[in-house]
């Protein structure tokens, strides 16, 4: 990840540590990417990222719903038609919008890898309709291995791995060093 993408993030109150409750969970770090359509150089910059990781395999995109102007911007620069997820737990059929059909390989897009049970169960119910999800690009890892989703042949590939992030940002003095252990406590990665 471009440091100067990581200083935009934090400028913008797109990327805050500190102490945060987050589903009955006190979390030492918020990805605020719902925000990402109001700061369009943000949005812009990871899109480009994004470009750059996807190769020339996937004839579809499918988003989930929380990923889905991210998910926009990336079809129009690459030119690969989305189908997207509402976010309402119906049957696929009724839940995803879009051009499909059968046989298209396609790339899941999502905000984050993690919870990986969710992403896989969301995948399953694309299969009901056709879509071969055969790779995954999400904004962050969430702080998942990297070797979720091995089965896919294009596997998994994250913009921000949050370890990477968080060493990152500590080496350039952006991050207080006991934060940055907060933050791979959290994660279970303490060093």
């Amino acid at each position: 990840m471009p440091a100067e993408l990581l200083r935009m993030m934090l400028d913008g109150g797109l990327l805050q540590f500190g102490r945060f409750e987050k589903q009955g969970e006190i979390v030492p770090l918020v990805l605020a990417l719902d925000l990402l359509p109001a700061y369009p150089e943000i949005l812009r910059a990871l899109i480009d990222e994004g470009a750059k990781l996807v190769g020339g395999w996937p004839e579809r995109l499918l988003c989930t719903a929380d990923a889905v102007p991210f998910a926009v911007g990336l079809s129009l620069q690459i030119g690969i038609p989305l189908v997207y997820s509402r976010g309402h737990p119906e049957q696929p059929v009724h839940d995803l919008v879009g051009a499909y059909d059968v046989g298209h390989p396609t790339l899941l897009i999502t905000q984050t890898l993690a919870p990986t049970a969710k992403l896989e169960q969301f995948i399953n119910q694309a299969k009901k309709v056709g879509l071969d999800v055969q790779g995954v690009l999400a904004i962050t890892d969430g702080g998942a291995s990297k070797g979720v989703f091995h089965d896919k042949p294009h596997g998994a590939q994250a913009l921000i791995a949050l370890r990477d992030m968080v060493d990152q940002l500590e080496a350039e003095k952006a991050l207080a060093s006991g934060q940055a252990q907060a933050v791979r406590d959290w994660m279970g990665l303490t060093l």
